[in-house]
């Protein structure tokens, strides 16, 4: 408890600890995930990482299909540019 108590006073908290007691299987209740959206607070935090979830593996499978066809272009452009041919890349649509 001295432990703890320097602790506390370290962090500029006023609580101080006299007794550690030990915490009953009974009185620990362990949520489910249907408490994540039953809960104010915990429904709005769970939407929101949900959302930025979706965001970020969207941008990620974006990028990800997109970078082969960047430098794709790029490496014809500059094999053209050294040649002197010049090459015409399309979209791949008729």
């Amino acid at each position: 408890l001295v432990i703890i108590n320097q602790w506390a006073e370290a962090n500029k908290c006023d609580r101080r600890f006299c007794e550690i007691t030990e915490v009953k299987k009974e009185q620990h209740k362990v949520g489910g995930i249907t408490e994540l959206f039953t809960r104010g607070k915990l429904r709005r935090t769970t939407l929101l990482m949900l959302i930025v979830w979706f965001g970020f593996g969207l941008a990620y499978y974006g990028v990800v299909t997109l970078l082969p066809r960047i430098f794709k272009d790029k490496a014809a452009a500059a094999a053209s540019a050294a040649d002197g041919t010049v090459v015409i890349v399309g979209n791949g649509t008729t």
